[in-house]
């Protein structure tokens, strides 16, 4: 099992990963700074060297300009070298800016 966290500015041969399809769904209140969204994001890449792709699951709130963000991998979605993938993806915003941070389990290929 290879279990790794990787922040955004990682070592580019070590993640690579570019997203290819997303379905984005939200919605506002008449509450200022009160929203929800959610989203399933394809992503298709190399992960330690590893070719495949999985899905991600987003699930995002603001209660009342107080955010809250989960994003996982959902079960069973890797394929290829990345099958058995799971994770869970932090973005934090600083000054407008997004860091990402990928903790993610990723099971030993057979020889």
């Amino acid at each position: 099992m290879i279990s790794n966290r990787r922040k955004g500015g990682c070592n580019p041969a070590a993640i690579l990963f570019f997203v290819f399809n997303a379905l984005i769904l939200s919605a506002r209140t008449d509450i200022p700074d009160s929203a929800g969204y959610v989203a399933m994001e394809r992503v298709k890449g190399k992960l330690h060297g590893r070719k495949g792709s999985f899905v991600l699951q987003h699930t995002g709130k603001m209660n009342r300009g107080k955010p809250s963000l989960l994003v996982t991998v959902v079960p069973d979605s890797g394929t290829g070298e990345l099958s058995g993938l799971t994770g869970t993806l932090s973005i934090n915003i600083v000054d407008r800016k997004h860091y990402y941070e990928f903790t993610y389990e990723l099971p030993e290929m057979d020889s």
